[in-house]
């Protein structure tokens, strides 16, 4: 089961934590419309501290404004 709550702008640094490496033997694309699959290794790798940088910026913005639901209700 998946849980979620709201995470503190403190926690934002703890991001490095998440494993976000995954790999496949298929590629999936669009040609003229039509799905097609083609048989190919691929990986990515997990995401360093300064990839992860951009988002927990990003990130942060948006923590510290007020949601639009918290809006409506205050």
């Amino acid at each position: 089961m998946v849980e979620t709550r709201p995470v503190a702008i403190a926690e934002l640094a703890r991001v490095v934590e998440i494993d976000v490496s995954e790999s496949g033997s298929v590629v999936y694309s669009v040609v003229a419309g039509r799905l097609v699959l083609r048989g190919t290794a691929w990986r990515r790798s997990p995401r360093s501290a300064d990839h992860w940088r951009s988002y927990v910026a990003e990130w942060k913005g948006g923590v510290a404004r007020p949601s639009a639901r918290s809006r409506k209700e205050g």
